[in-house]
C-alpha cells in the first residue's frame, strides 16, 4: 500500500459529535507517543465505566504508569504530521499524512471501547520499538504491555470472559466507539482507494482487503464524507 504517493489536500465534513471523538482519539493517540497513557483515562467509553465502578480506577491508573514505566527507558519520539486547517462549519483540511494518523487513532479509540485493550501494544510508538532491539528485550517489552492491558480490561469489563470482546454494534458500549468508527471506516476507505490509483472499479484479488469496501454506518448518525481536494474546490458543509 503506497501511502507515500498521496499527494494534495483533503477535507473532511463531518459532524460536531464525529470532531468531539476524533479530538478524544487524538489526545489518546499523540499522548502514547510521548509515553503519556493517562490520556485513556478521559476515553468516554472508559470514563463512563470508571464512574460506574470508582473502585476501579486505581488499578487502572496503576497499569497505565506501568505501561509508561515499561518505556521509560527509551527516547520520545512524537509524531509530527501536523494539524488540520479548520476551515468553514468546521470543515477539516490537510494532507494525507495527518488523516492517516486520524484513522489509526480512531481505529485504536474504538478498539479500547470494544475491550480490546491489547491493541494499545500494537501503537506505532511500540511496534517501532522493535526495531534494533534483541528479540528477548522486544518480546519482554510487548509482552509486559499486554499484561498491563489484560489487567486494565479486567477492570473496565469484568463481564467478559476469556479473549471474548464487544463488537462495535453491541450496546454494551457507548455510541462514541459507532462514531469513531464511522468516522475511521470513511478515512480509511478513501485513502486506500486513492493509494492505488483510484481505479474504475475494484481490482480483485489486489484490492480484497477491507478497507476498499464500501463504508457502513454503525453510528445512526449521518456519514461524514471525505475527499481529495481539486485547485480551487470549496467542500460544502454537513448537516445533522
Amino acid at each position: 500500500m503506497g501511502y507515500s504517493s498521496l499527494e494534495g489536500e483533503y477535507a473532511l465534513v463531518l459532524l460536531p459529535e464525529h470532531a468531539d471523538v476524533l479530538s478524544q482519539a487524538r489526545k489518546v493517540y499523540d499522548g502514547i507517543f510521548h509515553h503519556d497513557f493517562l490520556p485513556i483515562l478521559d476515553h468516554a467509553e472508559v470514563a463512563r465505566r470508571l464512574a460506574e465502578d470508582p473502585s476501579a480506577r486505581p488499578r487502572v491508573e496503576a497499569s497505565l504508569q506501568a505501561m509508561a514505566g515499561l518505556l521509560e527507558p527509551f527516547a520520545v519520539h512524537p509524531l509530527s504530521v501536523g494539524s488540520p486547517q479548520v476551515g468553514p462549519d468546521g470543515i477539516m483540511m490537510a494532507d494525507a499524512a495527518v488523516f492517516l494518523r486520524d484513522q489509526e487513532a480512531l481505529e485504536l479509540y474504538s478498539r479500547i471501547a470494544m475491550s480490546q485493550l491489547e491493541e494499545i501494544a500494537r501503537h506505532p510508538a511500540i511496534e517501532r520499538r522493535a526495531v534494533g532491539l534483541p528479540f528477548a528485550e522486544w518480546d519482554d517489552l510487548r509482552n509486559g504491555l499486554e499484561e498491563q492491558a489484560r489487567l486494565m480490561r479486567a477492570s473496565l469489563f469484568p463481564g467478559l470472559e476469556g479473549s471474548s470482546y464487544y463488537g462495535i454494534g453491541s450496546r454494551a458500549i457507548g455510541n462514541e466507539a459507532r462514531l469513531a468508527w464511522d468516522l475511521q471506516q470513511v478515512l480509511r476507505h478513501r485513502l486506500a482507494w486513492d493509494a492505488a490509483g483510484n481505479p474504475s472499479k475494484r481490482i480483485m484479488p489486489d484490492m480484497i482487503q477491507v478497507m476498499y469496501d464500501e463504508p457502513m454506518g454503525w453510528s445512526g448518525r449521518p456519514m461524514p464524507t471525505f475527499e481529495r481536494l481539486e485547485t480551487e474546490q470549496v467542500p460544502a458543509p454537513m448537516h445533522s
